[in-house]
């Protein structure tokens, strides 16, 4: 039993990967909260600044993300799909130039993409909302709390 705590101090207690949204947005957007692979970073982060460091298992995936511009929410995708390894520290840059979903320019999110992110992804912040990728709106319906 000693020999097997001993062994698991010294040998199975690696570095974690770690997860710091940086928010390069030239024109005010904020970036409300990000997903990516199985980490949630919660914290709104300025232009210009960054998220605290998140823990993350090591892995590969999009980055998925609420962008707040003047009030009006939107949800972006990394362009690409973005990896740590253990130990690594991974900055996902959200810009004009690294995302899919901003409707100012830029490509746009497919429908069943944006319905991906909103309804599984972020589900509370776009509850009972219609969100319309082409245009980077939502709504909610009449009835729809």
């Amino acid at each position: 039993m000693k020999r097997l705590l001993l062994f698991l101090l010294l040998f199975a207690c690696d570095d974690p990967a770690l997860v710091v949204v940086d928010d390069a947005y030239p024109d005010g957007t904020r970036v409300d909260e990000v997903w990516w692979h199985e980490t949630l970073v919660p914290d709104a982060v300025d232009p210009g600044g960054e998220s605290p460091a998140y823990r993350a298992a090591a892995g590969h995936d999009f980055a998925y993300a609420v962008l707040d511009r003047g009030g009006a929410l939107f949800v972006v995708r990394s362009q690409t799909e973005l990896a740590v390894e253990r130990g690594e520290t991974l900055h996902v840059t959200f810009s004009p130039s690294t995302v899919i979903g901003d409707c100012a320019g830029g490509p746009t999110l497919t429908q069943a993409e944006a319905d991906m992110i909103t309804q599984s992804i972020f589900p509370g912040v776009f509850d009972g909302a219609i969100y319309d990728a082409s245009t980077c709106k939502y709504f909610k319906p009449a009835g729809g709390d």
